[in-house]
């Protein structure tokens, strides 16, 4: 019986933890998928559709309160279409969780 209890204070925290993978946040953009288009809208309007496109796919990281979309440096000419040197930088953008104002836009070279 110690044992059964021993292990329900082990698992059962360990469960719940596994189960939320998305970040709990306490603002408008709450998940990737917003700060992504939020991010897509500006740096679309910056350096223009063509670039971006050729930077998918974007993806979104939450530190805190920002979330930090960037692009994909997808360098052709190895197999599949990648190679391991490339040269260049991608776009990315910073997005406040807490009310979804970009903090700032840039390209890497």
């Amino acid at each position: 019986m110690k044992l059964l209890s021993a292990l329900c204070f082990v698992l059962i925290p360990l469960s719940i933890g596994l189960g939320q993978s998305t970040p709990q946040v306490n603002g408008p953009v709450r998940d990737e998928a917003t700060a992504l288009k939020i991010a897509e809208a500006r740096l679309v309007s910056v350096y223009g559709k063509k670039q971006i496109d050729s930077e998918r796919p974007l993806h979104a990281e939450l530190k805190g309160d920002v979330w930090t979309v960037l692009g994909t440096l997808n360098c052709p000419g190895g197999e599949g279409g990648m190679t391991i040197v490339c040269v260049g930088g991608v776009a990315s953008a910073e997005v406040s969780a807490i009310n979804g104002e970009i903090l700032s836009v840039r390209h890497g070279k």
